[in-house]
């Protein structure tokens, strides 16, 4: 995809001549931004190909499960129906982070259940459930609340697909009566991402390692006196999350201010899905008098 650089020019009506000392009282941008991040570490094209086959590029949390869906809400909270809430590995993550599997239960009594809790997480590189790397049984017994029954770090290492099951099993028969369903992808906290700017459009591209989240909020920047400043707009924009799988892309239309001659750019902020961590990306374009 081809990325627009300084080549791109737009020819808009310039404004009065008061401009520039207006421009400097701009809320300062950010510095020096690029068009690219660029992250050394690939999955394995086969994992790349079970993840769009399935469809599991969107979704923060990988919640695809495979034929047939096991969740009845016997036991979990779904549609309504249920009893515990919980926490349970899955989604993106390094290999090695720390996990528990934790069960909520939201009325003020105490509850007493005679059934085993199940955590199995099975290779699913190959696109289909594999070895089995964890695999833990315990009573849920009587707990007020909140109650942690399974912890560990997450297999390694990057670049893994697994299948992860939480199963609420009946004691003598260890039949599954409801079954919570999810992948983890291991994976660095690395940003693969690139911007450009086509036809008035941004263009944000995805080149992995993980799903990445961003809004379609962004700003314009101009640089004033060597300082790139925030054009002031009245642009609003929806909070909706927008998650990018690997390899992906999202075309966004570009509304612009009345713009003055000069040197701009299109500032748009990324994450990586399952992070806390941020990137910034920036594509320029210039104005020009007619």
């Amino acid at each position: 995809m081809r990325k627009a650089g300084f080549g791109m020019v737009l020819l808009l009506a310039a404004c009065g001549s008061g401009e520039l000392s207006a421009e400097t009282e701009w809320e300062e941008g950010h510095g020096e931004l690029p068009e690219a991040i660029e992250s050394e570490f690939a999955h394995e094209e086969d994992i790349l190909a079970c993840l769009r086959e399935n469809d599991l590029n969107h979704g923060a949390d990988f919640g695809g499960v495979p034929e047939p869906k096991k969740l009845t809400g016997e036991w979990f909270l779904h549609d309504g129906a249920g009893i515990f809430g919980y926490g349970w590995p899955h989604g993106t993550m390094p290999s090695g982070t720390a996990y528990e599997v934790v069960l909520f239960e939201h009325e003020a009594e105490s509850v007493d259940v005679d059934r085993e809790l199940e955590l199995k997480v099975m290779d699913y590189s190959s696109c289909e459930a594999g070895e089995t790397i964890v695999q833990e049984r315990i009573g849920i017994g009587s707990f007020d609340q909140k109650k942690t029954f399974f912890s560990g770090d997450i297999p390694g290492p990057d670049g893994m697909l697994y299948l992860s099951e939480l199963s609420v099993l009946h004691p003598d028969t260890r039949e599954t009566e409801d079954t919570l369903s999810g992948f983890i992808l291991t994976a660095p906290n690395e940003i693969g991402a690139a911007l450009s700017y086509e036809n008035d459009a941004m263009i944000l591209k995805n080149t992995g390692p993980v799903p990445l989240v961003t809004g379609s909020n962004y700003t314009v920047e101009k640089r004033v006196n060597e300082t790139w400043r925030t054009v002031p707009t009245e642009q609003a924009f929806t909070n909706e999350a927008i998650v990018i799988g690997i390899g992906e892309s999202v075309e966004e239309p570009v509304e612009l201010p009345e713009l003055t001659a000069g040197e701009y750019r299109l500032v748009k902020q990324v994450h990586p899905d399952g992070f806390t961590d941020e990137g910034i990306l920036a594509v320029p374009f210039e104005v020009e008098r007619p």
